[in-house]
């Protein structure tokens, strides 16, 4: 493995494969012929796109975590992620990993998975947690430095900028 430290920035996207388009589906809802893929992505703090996923419109983003995470060649120290990550299955894989860093912000309702009374380490998600509740949710980010999330959103608007929102099989 490569001796670099990289920060793992993930995110996914919606591309429509076939059906209507957003204006019909807001006026009047949309059909059982509608549907699309979510591009996921993982990039590091200065815009390299690492890794990639193209799955269907019923994978969750926390699913997708593992096989971004199996493509990079670096030693991940840490992931940030928007509130999609916030599951269990990626706290798990990131303790496996040894990754201490996580910056994905728990759910407005979240409680705490694992109370200060065990013998294990604080939970990485928990310690988020109380520190949102002791100060802020945009106190938190700021101290994270969250706001690098928005390098992946650019990421996404370039590439639908280029290529637009939709897949095609046609040449």
């Amino acid at each position: 493995t490569s001796r670099e430290r990289v920060v793992a920035i993930m995110d996914s996207t919606g591309l429509k494969v076939y059906g209507e388009g957003e204006w019909k589906v807001r006026q009047h809802g949309f059909s059982k012929h509608r549907t699309w893929r979510k591009f996921h992505i993982s990039v590091t703090s200065d815009g390299d796109i690492r890794a990639i996923e193209l799955t269907g419109n019923d994978i969750a983003d926390g699913a997708a975590v593992s096989d971004l995470l199996k493509q990079e060649t670096a030693t991940v120290v840490g992931i940030v992620g928007d509130g999609g990550y916030d599951k269990r299955p990626v706290y798990t894989l990131c303790q496996e990993k040894h990754i201490s860093d996580v910056r994905i912000p728990p759910q407005k309702n979240a409680k705490i998975w694992q109370h200060g009374n065990s013998n294990k380490p604080p939970h990485p998600r928990d310690e988020n947690l109380r520190e949102i509740r002791t100060t802020s949710r945009k106190r938190w980010k700021e101290q994270v430095s969250y706001h690098i999330r928005s390098i992946s959103e650019n990421i996404f608007f370039r590439f639908k900028t280029i290529f637009g929102d939709r897949l095609n099989a046609r040449l």
